[in-house]
């Protein structure tokens, strides 16, 4: 089984990680054959297994067409402050990163 790793606590604190939650999202650079919907995963945060968890859906676009509610909902910030963290954890420039797709990606826990 594929793991898929949190190295940021992304919008959340010392006491609550979204990945806690039954359903939790993540965005990645667009990878059809990694991010199938249907296919599980090990999710694990700084490489310590949290749990198993199942795509059940995802979108695919430029990440200017996400709003602004998105990010604060998915990463605690701004747009402008989450697309430059994405350019600097991708190593993307101003130009590049405008024209990559990213998937948004909806997750359900898978009871074990």
């Amino acid at each position: 089984m594929d793991t898929l790793n949190f190295s940021y606590n992304w919008n959340g604190s010392a006491f609550h990680f979204k990945i806690h939650n039954k359903y939790f999202t993540t965005m990645r650079l667009r990878n059809p054959e990694r991010f199938a919907v249907g296919k599980e995963f090990n999710i694990t945060f700084k490489n310590k297994f949290v749990k198993k968890a199942k795509i059940i859906m995802k979108k695919s676009c430029k990440i200017n067409d996400f709003s602004d509610m998105f990010f604060f909902l998915d990463t605690g910030y701004s747009k402008e402050k989450s697309i430059d963290m994405i350019k600097k954890m991708y190593k993307l420039s101003n130009e590049e990163i405008c024209f990559k797709l990213f998937d948004v990606i909806m997750f359900e826990t898978v009871k074990t």
